[in-house]
């Protein structure tokens, strides 16, 4: 199968699954197909980085809003660099100590339909590093619920799916 093929029937195959219409009898063939298009994607950033292996999951440039709880009077409002299914980076105006945990408020996209849909969880800092005047946060998911990863992971689809443009 050819990889524009490929990316069509998975297309298919993943809007039925976001809409709910994904019979049983092909609940296999897109399981399968998800994983295969994360594995090739996670291989192809790999070799960006001269094959040297620097995540275990798939990893997208994507500004999604979030709010994140730092203990203040209100929550930091601010949107992700990067969105994975094992966490999230963004830019926070201080330095934030590693292993440190904190709630967090995703808003991505609803499976059916328009607006947002908010994914409430516990984030663990997993680095901080200054960027300009801001600090660059990157947050690993702590204990985060089966329903909301699958909204996740299914809107890291919906991105990953965007970047590639089908002829007509």
């Amino acid at each position: 199968m050819s990889t524009l093929a490929f990316i069509t029937r998975f297309r298919e195959l993943h809007e039925k699954a976001k809409g709910g219409t994904l019979s049983p009898q092909l609940r296999p063939e897109y399981e399968q197909a998800r994983r295969e298009l994360g594995r090739l994607l996670l291989i192809a950033q790999q070799m960006s980085h001269n094959g040297k292996t620097l995540r275990s999951a798939l990893r997208i440039a994507q500004l999604v809003k979030v709010e994140i709880d730092l203990g203040g009077p209100s929550p930091e409002r601010t949107s992700t660099m990067d969105l994975a299914s094992g966490g999230f980076a963004a830019l926070l105006p201080a330095s934030q100590p590693t292993g440190r945990v904190v709630g967090f408020t995703l808003h991505v996209p609803a499976l059916s339909g328009g607006g947002t849909q908010p994914i409430k969880g516990k984030g663990k800092v997993a680095s901080s590093r200054q960027q300009g005047t801001l600090h660059r946060v990157s947050f690993s998911f702590e204990g985060m619920a089966a329903a909301d990863r699958e909204v996740l992971e299914m809107a890291i689809i919906d991105y990953v799916l965007r970047r590639f443009t089908l002829p007509a």
